[in-house]
């Protein structure tokens, strides 16, 4: 007969051998989904956001500069041509934010999230050039002229203005669905094995979906150069 004492022992170091195995499992398990937090979100997706963030913003403070420099050229005949060069901000010089894309269209498997970006991009860079150069420097131009003609002139520039806010407004879409896409990674605990369904789940492609019929035409466009 077995020895009940022999046989407590053993499920004794069996029970703690399982228990044991468990906490490195669970440790592992939780160093991996550091990892993949660490790389898709916090070096992906949020630099991303971050990046579109930064250029929208800084597009928007020269946006509100430019405006305040029309009127003030639309009421004020003696306007001061120094502030034309003053007030306004520069885009981040690495806005781009190469590796944190290729991460992300890994992740999602989903090239047109970049040339979204792409655009997102090409907007601020175009926008700033319009507010914080072209027109300043048609203000500049056209400095001297009688109160109806310059008046005019300011008018033109404001509805320039008005395009170009609601152009950007837009491109705030792209933030929104990529907050999405993150918020989807954020309360999923996915290992590296596991990441190819994570772009299955129905929050990332709502998100992505979205993205793709937002900038559909710029899309066809990168797509065809």
């Amino acid at each position: 007969m077995c020895n009940p004492e022999l046989i407590s022992s053993a499920s004794t170091v069996i029970a703690a051998c399982i228990v044991v195995w468990g906490g490195i499992w669970a440790y592992f398990r939780q160093k991996e989904y550091e990892l993949v937090k660490q790389r898709y979100l916090d070096e992906g997706i949020d630099l991303l956001v971050g990046a579109a963030e930064a250029s929208l913003n800084t597009f928007h403070s020269n946006w509100a500069r430019c405006f305040q420099l029309v009127e003030q050229y639309k009421d004020n005949p003696n306007f001061d041509t120094k502030e034309l060069t003053r007030g306004f901000l520069k885009l981040s010089p690495d806005r781009w934010a190469l590796t944190a894309n290729y991460r992300v269209n890994k992740l999602v498997g989903e090239i047109d999230v970049w040339r979204a970006f792409q655009v997102v991009m090409a907007f601020s860079d175009y926008g700033c050039g319009i507010t914080s150069s072209e027109i300043p420097e048609a203000i500049k131009d056209n400095m001297g002229l009688d109160d109806k003609r310059r008046q005019k002139i300011a008018e033109k520039m404001t509805e320039q203005l008005s395009s170009l806010d609601e152009k950007a407004n837009k491109h705030h879409l792209y933030i929104e669905m990529m907050q999405q896409i993150a918020a989807a990674l954020e309360v999923r605990r996915f290992s590296f094995k596991k990441l190819e369904s994570f772009r299955k789940s129905g929050d990332v492609v709502q998100a992505l979906s979205t993205i793709k019929d937002e900038y559909k035409d710029e899309i066809m466009q990168k797509a065809a150069t």
